[in-house]
């Protein structure tokens, strides 16, 4: 998808624990919204890995299930990280962006492209 990336995993310590968080950055248009920084949702894992949320903007406050957040986390699927503004997308594996490589066992975002 274009030339969008995880920006990468900053706070929390080398190991991205919590307090962690990862910034998306590169996509405009209809997926501008998803950029931005997202920070880890303490103590919540899906599909072994952590999740990561950041607020949607108020004038995009009506979220497919009217979630008013937009969340990051690990396919059990393909293993690639996936950008969601529903919480139901977490167990179908559905979302709007897909890491191009699968997260390789790793429990956050890697660095590169969407």
């Amino acid at each position: 998808f274009g030339q969008g990336g995880f920006g990468g995993i900053s706070g929390g310590g080398p190991s991205g624990g919590e307090g962690a968080t990862v910034e998306l950055s590169g996509h405009t248009g209809p997926h501008g919204r998803l950029m931005g920084v997202y920070r880890q949702v303490p103590g919540r894992q899906v599909h072994g890995a952590q999740v990561y949320a950041k607020p949607s903007p108020a004038a995009d406050s009506a979220s497919t299930d009217g979630n008013p957040r937009f969340l990051i986390f690990k396919s059990s699927g393909t293993g690639k990280w996936v950008v969601t503004d529903s919480e139901t997308h977490l167990s179908s594996n559905r979302g709007y962006l897909r890491c191009a490589d699968a997260a390789g066992g790793g429990a956050r975002p890697p660095r590169g492209g969407v």
